[in-house]
């Protein structure tokens, strides 16, 4: 059986989501999860240690989600991390950029946490079977 427990990283300029993330990913399912409120933050954590997946907020100060992820999909050793966008977002054409950046996927807020740790699982499963 594959350990499926995994460092996530939440990279939000929300902190209540940070919260509710939290305690669901690691309450629940067990994983550790990094937090940081803003992109260069989250790069700067990514530098110390590579985290298994990336939950990263579209609209944020300093920094957009989709400037983090173009910076994280062009570097080669950051590159194969998966990268779940989450977004007030549901226009098709916005949810397209991110994946033509290299999202793996998105989450509308409000997130449903159950939706969030079975995607989570999946793509961990996907990751680690390889």
């Amino acid at each position: 059986m594959l350990n499926l427990k995994s460092t996530i990283l939440v990279i939000d300029d929300d902190a209540t989501l940070h919260s509710l993330v939290k305690a669901r990913l690691e309450q629940r399912d067990g994983h550790k999860v990094l937090s940081e409120m803003s992109g260069p933050a989250g790069l700067k954590v990514i530098k110390k240690s590579t985290p298994d997946l990336i939950l990263l907020d579209w609209m944020m100060p300093e920094m957009s989600g989709l400037e983090v992820l173009k910076a994280l999909k062009d570097k080669e050793s950051t590159s194969k991390i998966p990268i779940y966008m989450l977004t007030g977002k549901g226009v098709m054409a916005d949810i397209e950029e991110a994946f033509s950046l290299g999202a793996d996927g998105y989450f509308t807020k409000p997130i449903a946490l159950g939706d969030l740790s079975q995607k989570i699982r999946k793509a961990l499963f996907a990751i680690k079977k390889n």
